[in-house]
């Protein structure tokens, strides 16, 4: 199975300040794949049924928020590692970073090398609904 891709249009300013258009490939979306639906497909290639599957998957969701929040990175074997990524004001001096201007700008997500080998062989296919 082939993995799809729509064209879009992407607007920038070159060196010059002159409005440039570029296309670019992006990855198609087919649908997304709920909680319980992973839950349902683990429970057909595992010995546990789907409730339990759902009860772990959701008790995941808040294990990583708890881990993240006390400052820790969460290795998944065979997935990945999330962790988060910090913003703040710049300054010329690395004592004085304003404090109140460092916040947590978004969580991040590492795929493990042999999750990331497995998709980068994927073949793909533009999308009939692509530009």
């Amino acid at each position: 199975m082939a993995a799809e891709y729509t064209v879009v249009k992407r607007k920038f300013n070159d060196k010059d300040g002159n409005t440039q258009e570029k296309f670019y490939a992006m990855a198609h979306v087919n649908e997304i794949i709920k909680t319980k639906q992973v839950a349902n497909s683990i429970q057909r290639s595992s010995s546990l049924n789907s409730a339990d599957v759902y009860g772990v998957l959701c008790a995941l969701s808040e294990v990583l928020a708890t881990q993240l929040r006390q400052g820790n990175s969460v290795k998944l074997d065979g997935i990945g590692t999330f962790s988060l990524s910090l913003t703040s004001k710049p300054s010329t001096n690395s004592k004085n970073v304003p404090h109140k201007s460092v916040k947590v700008s978004r969580i991040c997500f590492k795929a493990e090398r042999n999750l990331s080998r497995e998709i980068r062989d994927l073949s793909v296919a533009k999308a009939k609904t692509s530009l």
